[in-house]
């Protein structure tokens, strides 16, 4: 919440850096927010195991309403369209946001803002206390263990936790090549795909 309210306030501002104006601020904080919504993540994910598995379902939903409801905003705030020449100059000009970048970044504010509140209902009232789960932290595996060992006499060898070196290093693989293809391929050739067709088009097709 800090850091996305410093950039509404300082995204604009320039300092002298090696040489030539920079925007240092504006760097710091989008790698602050950045590395903060990574970890964010797995941290959330970690917490979920306090609660019923049903709930996991909120989790991901909430996570991908963190892209939709960025790119709804930018449509709405309507930058990115052709440029047009006025009669008697050679100046491009632009259309003009309907609300400025600092209203951009106090909205998310305004919503992370929110995503605190909503934890601290989760975490300090009785509201959730009917899907808590007792004994979150032992592991998933030795509570699947129990449950098997009670509701049948069978043989718990069955169940292991180990991966195999050949499984591990195929997951890692196929984690690396999707990554690659959703953000390194795809975003690189969207501009020569679609740019063609019309600045509008491209700025669509990027949100």
């Amino acid at each position: 919440i800090v850091a996305c309210g410093l950039m509404a306030q300082y995204w604009n501002k320039t300092h002298w850096f090696a040489g030539a104006q920079h925007s240092v601020l504006f760097v710091i904080f989008v790698f602050l927010l950045g590395t903060l919504d990574t970890t964010s993540t797995v941290t959330y994910s970690d917490y979920m195991k306090r609660y019923d598995g049903k709930l996991l379902n909120a989790l991901f939903l909430g996570e991908s309403l963190t892209a939709l409801i960025p790119s709804i905003l930018a449509a709405i705030q309507g930058v990115g369209g052709e440029a047009v020449c006025s009669a008697n100059s050679t100046q491009p000009e632009y259309s003009k946001p309907r609300f400025s970048v600092q209203v951009y970044f106090w909205i998310f504010a305004a919503i992370i803002l929110s995503s605190l509140i909503a934890f601290l209902i989760l975490e300090w009232t009785s509201i959730s206390q009917s899907y808590r789960t007792e004994n979150y932290k032992t592991s998933d595996i030795s509570q699947l263990c129990i449950q098997t060992e009670i509701s049948s006499p069978l043989n718990l060898n069955l169940i292991s936790d180990s991966m195999s070196k050949y499984m591990y290093y195929y997951l890692l693989v196929i984690a690396y090549i999707v990554n690659l293809l959703l953000f390194g391929i795809l975003p690189s050739i969207g501009t020569y795909v679609m740019l063609p067709y019309s600045q509008s088009a491209y700025y669509i097709a990027s949100l």
